[in-house]
């Protein structure tokens, strides 16, 4: 399947968009920290198969996106430029599959623009009680440590990315080698460590994580590796029961990076509930 490789000028610069199929139901799956659109390759077919159109961008910062400097790249402000977006492709209503730090921007795109999101899919969520997310906290420490490597045209990125996502594998050693090149490939340099750290900078709590769940008023489902914790009182549980009528389900054979460890099974859970006519609680 080939797809569509798009650029989409949103307020503070161009987003880069991959697009898969062309169908009137449309689908926007949003990736995690530090990642890219490059996440949704083993997700994306299925659902273009089961009759989507697949929108897929690089949230701003990300990837291959514009690196803005003045522009704040937290959830809320991604959710703003994710209904850009969405207008400049002419949607006007859509799924939102939200990974990680990409779930939280879908829950703030559903709780802030309810008539445009029909169906939410929240993968291994953030939520804003928990942040910055631990890995992170670790990953920014840790640039103290390796600092005079990160004069390296590569080195200093990849020792800060690479025991941050194979520490979300369930099998840490099977983790694909192309999922950590390629969410290094962005920060190479000096100047790509500062966006990195600039990106995970955004992930710390305050008015860019102030996401009410109680707000979301579109049918959610909740997907977590099996390998993840299962804390029912802690802040991701306490989240997912503020947001009305949302169920969770386990996928088997994963931790948090569901759509590398487990794409198969994500992608099917994903075609039976966004294809199922729930209404919203």
């Amino acid at each position: 399947m080939q797809p569509d490789r798009l650029r989409v000028s949103v307020g503070p610069g161009a987003l880069a968009v991959t697009r898969y199929g062309h169908a009137e139901r449309a689908a926007l799956l949003l990736h995690g920290f530090p990642l890219s659109s490059f996440s949704w390759r083993g997700v994306a077919p299925a659902l273009v198969r089961a009759g989507w159109m697949v929108i897929c961008p690089d949230l701003l910062g990300h990837g291959e996106s514009d690196r803005p400097l003045d522009a704040s790249v937290g959830a809320v402000s991604q959710a703003g430029w994710m209904r850009e977006l969405l207008g400049g492709l002419g949607v006007a209503r859509v799924a939102v599959v939200g990974h990680e730090f990409g779930a939280l921007v879908a829950c703030a795109l559903a709780a802030r623009s309810p008539s445009l999101v029909s169906h939410l899919a929240l993968v291994s969520p953030l939520v804003p009680e928990a942040m910055p997310p631990e890995d992170v906290g670790v990953m920014q420490r840790d640039t103290g440590r390796i600092a005079v490597r990160l004069a390296g045209e590569l080195a200093g990125a990849a020792d800060l990315l690479d025991p941050l996502l194979r520490g979300r594998a369930r099998a840490p050693a099977a983790l694909d080698v192309r999922v950590v090149a390629r969410a290094t490939a962005p920060f190479v340099g000096r100047e790509g460590v500062r966006q990195l750290l600039a990106l995970a900078r955004s992930l710390d709590s305050g008015p860019e994580t102030d996401v009410a769940p109680e707000d979301v008023r579109a049918p959610t489902l909740v997907l977590r590796g099996d390998g993840e914790g299962s804390d029912d009182s802690g802040p991701i549980a306490r989240f997912i029961r503020a947001i009305p009528g949302a169920r969770s389900e386990r996928v088997p054979g994963a931790s948090a990076l569901l759509p590398e460890e487990a794409p198969a099974a994500l992608s099917a859970a994903l075609v039976t509930f966004l294809s199922s006519n729930v209404t919203a609680a």
